[in-house]
């Protein structure tokens, strides 16, 4: 039992010395600009990726409606109007999505963000960790 007491006796003194140690930052070592231009590169990667994710939708979206208008121009019957609407479904979403995060939309949360505005809810939400990568 005192073997136990005494080892938990340096168990905490080790615990004890070791927050000893650690080293206040002065104010002054705190710069913030630096810290707002990786935001601004940040959310310029944020908005390159939803981008291309855009772009990407509209891939099979635009072949589905070439594909089921094809079918629809060569057969009488047509029925193909699922293969439409499911292309113009992705087509569509894939034009909102790009009009979402336009590069318009980029340089304009950009610019409020340098100026000293707060970054929007919708894009501190997305950021992820990759984002603020090299």
């Amino acid at each position: 039992m005192r073997c136990y007491l005494i080892l938990l006796a340096c168990l905490l003194g080790l615990l004890v010395t070791g927050r000893a140690q650690q080293v206040a930052i002065p104010d002054y070592a705190v710069v913030s600009a630096p810290v707002a231009a990786d935001s601004a590169h940040a959310v310029g990667k944020l908005f390159s990726q939803r981008r291309a994710g855009a772009r990407l939708l509209r891939i099979p979206g635009l072949i589905a409606l070439g594909v089921g208008a094809a079918i629809l121009f060569n057969t009488p019957q047509g029925g193909t109007t699922p293969v439409l609407l499911g292309g113009a479904m992705l087509t569509s979403f894939s034009v909102a999505k790009s009009r979402k995060w336009s590069s318009a939309q980029e340089h304009a949360v950009q610019n409020d963000y340098l100026q000293g505005k707060p970054l929007p809810k919708r894009i501190r939400r997305r950021l992820r960790h990759r984002h603020f990568q090299p």
